[in-house]
């Protein structure tokens, strides 16, 4: 038997829908394993999409045993981003992102071992603040726009090379 109830009802629709939790953050609510939460998600007694990889949004009023909207739910996690696509944004490495989310530069939260969830908005803020300041920033400056894409750097790094050999 499904446990959660899920409602369409106009009153539902409404309700604002918390931020989506972890697997992690669901067991230890839960106070079961995080295999448990897994289980539990495909038998269908909790809600929760699949972000990346191996890594699952759950929703806390599924957790919780609260009414929620499944279409609500899936807009709110559309909103969030994994770190790859976070990076092509903002315009810095993996690291990066991570270490802008930890500092609080950047909104998202850590949905297990080694993924991460990232807030698009935040992202494009982040670079709309680094743009305005026109790149003056301590630190190497971020690569934009067509210098991220691998041929450009393959080609920059063979002229240094044919420039070494030169001298």
């Amino acid at each position: 038997p499904r446990h959660f109830k899920s409602s369409t009802d106009r009153r539902n629709e409404e309700t604002p829908v918390k931020t989506p939790i972890s697997v992690p953050e669901a067991a230890r609510i839960l106070g079961v394993t995080e295999a448990c939460v897994l289980k539990r998600i495909q038998r269908g007694d909790l809600f929760g999409i699949l972000f990346s990889g191996r890594a699952w949004m759950v929703c806390h009023e599924s957790v919780l045993g609260q009414e929620f909207s499944k279409t609500r739910f899936r807009a709110m996690c559309s909103r969030w981003v994994p770190v790859p696509v976070a990076c092509n944004i903002v315009g810095v490495t993996d690291a990066g992102v991570v270490r802008m989310v930890r500092r609080g530069q950047l909104k998202g939260f850590k949905l297990n071992r080694t993924s991460w969830a990232v807030d698009r908005k935040s992202c494009e803020q982040n670079l709309a603040e680094y743009l305005a300041s026109g790149g003056k920033r301590p630190g190497q400056p971020r690569r934009l726009g067509e210098e991220r894409n691998g041929t450009v750097l393959k080609k920059r790094r063979q002229s240094r090379k044919n420039q070494q050999k030169g001298r």
